[in-house]
């Protein structure tokens, strides 16, 4: 199973151009839920921008398919989206530190046992 990390500091944002392409691709002019529209400064120009959409699911195949596509450019200007795929049937979660994320299954984690 494919799902979209974010793999820098900063946070899981999608590009204006990944929220359009996502669209396009669905026919849904509503995919990706309530994003909010902001302008940022890069470079001193403003750049309009959709972020966020927190109402997809990781492993949403349009989502997927949009960051296998477009690569850096599905990214927003501070996030670095990522496709990773782990084995059908694991059991998993997405861990986050300042907006650095992993892929976390229960291999991973070393357990203790009460006695």
């Amino acid at each position: 199973m494919k799902i979209v990390i974010n793999d820098s500091f900063g946070g899981f944002a999608l590009s204006r151009e990944a929220v359009l392409l996502a669209r396009q691709i669905s026919g849904d002019d509503k995919w990706g839920g309530t994003c909010i529209r902001g302008d940022h400064y890069r470079n001193g120009a403003p750049v309009k921008y959709d972020y966020g959409c927190v109402d997809v699911q990781r492993n949403d195949p349009i989502l997927v398919r949009v960051v296998e596509e477009l690569g850096p450019l599905a990214s927003n200007y501070h996030a670095n989206l990522v496709v990773r795929e782990i084995p059908k049937g694991t059991k998993y979660r997405i861990q986050e530190y300042d907006g650095l994320e992993r892929v976390e299954t229960e291999d991973d984690i070393e357990w203790a046992v009460a006695f």
